[in-house]
Order: C-alpha cells, then structure tokens, then sequence
C-alpha cells in the first residue's frame, strides 16, 4: 500500500501521476475536504482519506491547552486507523504547514520508504526572521515534531517544511515526468461533459485588492469578452475556499465550472486563462497555454506584494506571462481580431 499525501491543489497533477506510476493500491490523504471529494469522483471513495484539520486556538490560554489535547488524541487514533493499511511507501509534495500529516510521515517512515517532490519551485525561499511566526513555528515543531522552519518568499514569511524533517523522514527525491496527456484522460474519464472553451477566467480568494473593487473590475472584464466571444467559449471557476462566485455579473450563457475542479486540469480544457496572480497562471504556460495576469490592470492595497508577485511569476516562467495594463491590451492578449472575434489562440 502507498500512501499518497496531498496537501493542496498544487499537488493535484503531481497526485495523478503518482498513481499511474505506482500501479498498485493507493490511499490519498489530505486535510482538504475539496481535494478529497475531488480524488474520490476521479477514482473510488475506498480510495482517499480525510484527514483532520489543524485547529490550534491561539486566543486564549485555555483554549490552547484544549486545542492541544485535541490535537493530540486526533493525532493517536488516526495513527491507530491508518496503521492498519501497513503502508510500505510514502509519497507527499506539501511545502507549507501540514502538522498532523507531517507527524504521520514522521512516524510511518519508521517502516516505509519516503518519497518527496516539493510541489512548487523552492529555489528562491530564503530563511524567515517574523518575530510572531517564529513563536508559532517553535509550537508547531514541540506539537508534531521538528518538522518546521520559518521561510520567505518574495512576498511573505511563512512556516514551511524544514530541510530537517526531510532528512529525518528519509526522504528520497521522488522523479517522475508527468504525462498531461494521462491527466487528460483521467480528466475526460470521469467529467466528459466538460467543454473546451477559449477562455477561462479564475476567480481569485483573497486577492491583493478591495473586494468590492474586484468584483466590479471582473465584472466589468466579463461584459467586454462577451462583446468580442461567444459567452460559451468563456468558463469562470471560483476558488476552492469559494463556494460561488459572489457578487459578480456573468453574462448569460458563461460556463461556471464546479469550484472544487483544479485550475491545473481545467488548463487542458482551455485555449487562454485570465487570473490575477494565481499559480495557475505559471502551470498554463508549463504546457503551451496562453497566460494573463491582472496585477497590472488591478490597483493594489500592497504595492510591494504586486510588484513581487509579478517578478516571481515572470522569473518563473521566463516571461510568458502577459500583464496588459488595459483591458484593450488584454483583449489583445486574448487576440480579439478588430472587434470581429477571437483568432485562434
């Protein structure tokens, strides 16, 4: 049995192809109860494993105390279930904070061999110095482990996996070439109704712009692609953490696809995707697809943060990602031809 840990929708792909890989029985795990529904309609229900969510309170002294002694009786009777699968190899790609998770890879890899393929680009993350996260990240490793360290990107710190835990673990880097062509298939096996469109617009949780001025700029996004494109050759997708698409105006006859589809595998159903800094936009151009960002066309509440993420997604993709400052620019983009449609993309 394999043990296949999925932290979050940036491991989706990594996920699919693991399991083609490994051939035989598989168990994903994941404290999103997204990414299971999701595994469990592209396989089988037998086939995943909810894993609980970290729920330490931090408000008050008591309701530490108390966080922590749930957290601890969670963490004894998952290991008593899931040692029951006796698994011989463990595979996981998470970067960020996954205490229980991390614990269980900790204590499985006592009898079975740890595989890790870090599920973004970790070349430019730096050591962290926030006085806050530090304390949190200290708390962290007493609880689960010392399976934590206080990290930087270009825009924030953050409590990641640390360099420690993987050599703790055992873990052995994890190489496979992933097959679009397979996710695609896997992609069509199960959602065939699914239809190709031109243009596919993500919906962003928690953007560095003020909600109200996001929505109306969507919306208003919206009824100029609608002018030049076909409303059906046009899908919108919501973020996982978003159950719809609040307070935006689509245009009749626009494709919602279900918000707990990833964005990863939506990019094999579309021709060009519209987001403003999601990591979609770096997959898309991995695999030939047209990719536009909005952080030049949104203003922001953190003028640093914009500018970094447009840096870090230009570095990562050496430049195929497009910023149109205007939505003429942006239509141009998309290759609205003089008002008469879209050329192919």
């Amino acid at each position: 049995m394999t043990f296949i840990f999925c932290g979050s929708y940036l491991s989706v792909v990594d996920t699919i192809t693991a399991i083609n890989e490994e051939q035989g029985e598989c168990l994903i795990l994941s404290a999103d109860a997204s990414i299971i529904k999701l595994f469990s309609e592209l396989y089988s229900p037998r086939n995943v494993f909810l894993l609980p969510a970290n729920k330490i309170v931090f408000s008050k002294p008591l309701s530490v105390i108390r966080s922590i002694k749930g957290e601890l009786k969670k963490m004894r009777e998952l290991y008593s279930r899931l040692f029951q699968y006796n698994p011989n190899k463990i595979i996981f790609s998470f970067t960020g904070t996954n205490g229980i998770a991390s614990w269980l890879i900790m204590k499985f890899s006592e009898t079975a061999n740890v595989y890790y393929k870090p599920e973004c680009n970790t070349d430019h993350l730096k050591p962290g110095y926030n006085v806050r996260i530090q304390l949190k990240c200290i708390f962290y490793n007493c609880l689960y482990g010392r399976c934590f360290a206080q990290k930087k990107n270009t825009w924030r710190n953050f409590i990641g996996v640390s360099d420690r835990f993987i050599k703790s673990v055992k873990a052995k880097p994890y190489s496979t070439n992933i097959d679009m062509r397979h996710v695609g298939e896997v992609l069509s096996r199960k959602y065939s109704n699914l239809k190709d469109v031109k243009i596919l617009v993500l919906i962003c949780d928690k953007v560095n712009v003020e909600d109200s001025y996001y929505r109306n700029k969507i919306s208003s996004l919206l009824g100029e692609l609608v002018k030049y494109v076909e409303p059906s050759d046009i899908a919108l997708k919501a973020h996982p953490k978003n159950k719809q698409t609040p307070n935006i105006n689509i245009p009749q006859g626009c494709i919602l696809y279900p918000n707990y589809l990833p964005a990863n595998l939506l990019l094999l159903r579309c021709h060009a995707i519209i987001s403003y800094e999601s990591a979609a936009l770096s997959e898309a151009t991995d695999i030939g697809k047209k990719s536009i960002s909005l952080l030049d066309m949104l203003k922001p509440i953190d003028e640093r943060r914009a500018v970094a993420r447009k840096n870090y997604l230009a570095m990562r993709t050496n430049g195929s990602v497009r910023f149109p400052k205007t939505i003429d620019a942006l239509l141009g983009e998309v290759g609205v031809n003089n008002g008469k449609g879209v050329e192919s993309l």
